[in-house]
């Protein structure tokens, strides 16, 4: 069984992943350690030039997606919340 602590950071993490659905780029700054001093990216801000626009591109790619998806009537993002549901 999971202590309140271990509940409550396991409820952070799942927040911040489906806060991140649709921001790849969002998520990539915020699981690494940027520029955090003794980690391999301690010297790093972020992903390079090209790798944020990717990342932002698809982020509006899955963003156009869900919009379509809800246009046609395939879905409807307050039905199919992508947050995950733990029993």
């Amino acid at each position: 069984m999971r202590t309140a602590a271990e509940t409550s950071d396991l409820e952070e993490l799942q927040d911040f992943c489906a806060d991140c659905y649709d921001d790849p780029l969002g998520f990539v700054m915020g699981a690494f350690p940027w520029g955090e001093k003794d980690t391999l990216l301690e010297l790093e801000e972020g992903p390079d030039a090209n790798q944020a626009k990717f990342l932002s591109d698809l982020g509006k790619e899955v963003r156009k997606a869900r919009v379509r998806r809800c246009e046609s009537g395939h879905a409807d993002p307050d039905v199919h919340d992508v947050r995950p549901r733990h029993r």
